[in-house]
């Protein structure tokens, strides 16, 4: 699959493997994110005066993103409370792992929830986070693989006096799944 040239230069900028780029809203209004991202930025900037709810965004938008708890305590992510049937995460971790009764409220790698962190943090403080992150992974089976993203967290009511923050992620380009290591 070959890359628009803007991803190219993004991907360049990046850098190493585990690393997150963050990026400003421009890209969005140059029309440079993935289609689900840019659907997903539109119903929040049509409703940001009345701080959307997560009614406002679509079926297929909400099974496409994962939600996490309004707080961060440490250098991790906050908590997962809802995961996307259909949504980035599910697709690299497994319908497994997602639908698990004992899965974790965090994805199954400790070193990316530090690295992504600061996004949260970000969108936590009322901005939303736009990023390109590049990361080695494994699943729940040990199968490592590259992942090369753009996520988008934004702040997103659920009720009266409640928030979480919803997240979209889409893949730059396909999942990479690397061979065993003998």
């Amino acid at each position: 699959m070959d890359l628009d040239p803007a991803f190219t230069e993004i991907r360049e900028r990046v850098g190493p493997l585990n690393s997150v780029f963050s990026l400003k809203a421009d890209y969005l209004e140059k029309g440079l994110a993935r289609e689900q991202t840019a659907a997903f930025w539109k119903v929040f900037w049509e409703n940001r005066k009345g701080h959307p709810s997560l009614p406002e965004f679509s079926l297929s938008l909400r099974c496409r993103m994962t939600c996490s708890a309004f707080s961060c305590e440490g250098d991790v992510s906050p908590p997962l409370l809802a995961i996307g049937r259909h949504s980035f995460v599910v697709e690299c971790f497994g319908e497994e792992w997602a639908m698990s009764h004992d899965s974790p409220n965090k994805t199954p790698d400790d070193e990316l929830e530090r690295l992504v962190a600061p996004g949260y943090k970000s969108a936590l403080e009322g901005d939303p986070s736009l990023d390109i992150v590049q990361v080695s992974t494994s699943d729940l089976k040990g199968r490592a693989m590259k992942l090369l993203y753009e996520r988008l967290i934004v702040p997103v009511r659920v009720g009266k006096y409640r928030r979480v923050l919803c997240c979209m992620t889409a893949p730059i380009k396909p999942i990479e799944w690397l061979p065993k290591q003998a």
